[in-house]
């Protein structure tokens, strides 16, 4: 069964397990289905089964990082668009490239957050 709009689903990549779990309770109490991976290499192995509608990404991470992700990701023709949020506590590793959609600074601000997923995810309807 498809997931409708008012669901979307999102793929979480953070290898701290401890934010992964907050950041997935606070998405899911907001209406976000979340599927969670803890590195760019688990998420690129569960890509196609998840079909992820965003993916919202630590950028480092062991094993890969939340920009190689990223840079994979965009290569593939089905998923060029998909939007792709990075996030990081070292503000200098922030990407000025565009493979991304948006990036943002750790501790997160939610509010910023939930406006960032729902503007990508045109969920105000192209109002917001």
């Amino acid at each position: 069964m498809p997931l409708s709009k008012s669901t979307p689903k999102i793929l979480l990549v953070e290898d701290e397990f401890a934010a992964a779990e907050a950041i997935g309770y606070l998405l899911q109490l907001n209406g976000f289905q979340v599927v969670n991976a803890s590195n760019g290499r688990e998420a690129l192995d569960r890509f196609d089964e998840v079909r992820p509608d965003l993916v919202l990404s630590d950028i480092m991470m062991p094993w890969m990082d939340g920009l190689e992700l990223a840079r994979h990701i965009r290569e593939r023709p089905e998923t060029r668009d998909l939007p792709i949020v990075l996030m990081s506590a070292a503000h200098s590793v922030l990407p000025a490239e565009t493979v991304v959609s948006a990036s943002l600074t750790k501790p997160l601000d939610f509010p910023k957050l939930l406006a960032t997923l729902h503007r990508l995810l045109d969920l105000d309807g192209g109002t917001g």
